[in-house]
């Protein structure tokens, strides 16, 4: 539950320790391992899934989703795309390296959210998440909770503030972004929220 902003040599130091902890069936591409184990050491529940983060164009910065065909077997794989081929979206190469960590905080509170689903459920959301406009704003939301509750919360702040207020973002992706999902003012009143929880949690109030 800290706010204070990632230090990038602190985190290069202990890469060896985190892929060491957070590694099995991973597969992440070099130049996105520091942000991807960083965010995901807020998640040790996942050190086991199977994770591959890679890049495709999207509509959108991020998305996370079970792999194509996995819902279909008993061992499930989920995917993590990041849209850093094309800055018609949004130019991710304009974001620190805390506010893309937090984006990828979001996107691993959605596998997280996943893990508690069968696959049957899965498709189900999936489903109401394409037609339902009411749906996909109280999920995107409920991700960002479980991001905060995690102690992600300041670090997807900083994501959402340079989207926000300083990244150059198409203005289709901006508008989804302000329908469905939580403002910086929110997410930093989400944040104290679940810092107090946490810091009345330690002392047994």
């Amino acid at each position: 539950f800290s706010s204070q902003l990632f230090n990038e040599a602190e985190v290069k130091a202990a890469l060896p320790k985190l892929k060491a902890l957070y590694g099995t069936n991973k597969v992440v591409p070099p130049e996105y391992e520091r942000h991807f184990y960083t965010a995901l050491s807020f998640y040790p529940q996942l050190e086991l899934a199977a994770i591959t983060f890679t890049s495709k164009p999207l509509p959108t910065s991020m998305r996370a989703k079970p792999s194509n065909g996995s819902l279909l077997t008993r061992k499930r794989q989920y995917c993590i795309f990041i849209n850093d081929q094309s800055a018609d979206v949004v130019d991710l190469s304009q974001a620190n390296f805390t506010e893309l960590t937090g984006c990828i905080i979001h996107e691993l509170a959605h596998i997280e959210d996943y893990e508690d689903m069968t696959n049957g459920g899965i498709i189900w959301t999936g489903i109401r998440y394409l037609l339902s406009q009411q749906f996909k704003s109280r999920l995107e939301k409920n991700t960002d909770r479980i991001a905060a509750e995690h102690g992600g919360g300041y670090y997807l702040f900083q994501f959402t503030d340079f989207i926000f207020n300083r990244a150059e973002a198409a203005k289709g992706y901006l508008k989804n972004k302000q329908e469905n999902y939580y403002s910086p003012s929110d997410l930093w009143e989400l944040h104290q929220e679940y810092k107090t929880w946490s810091v009345n949690a330690k002392h047994g109030n």
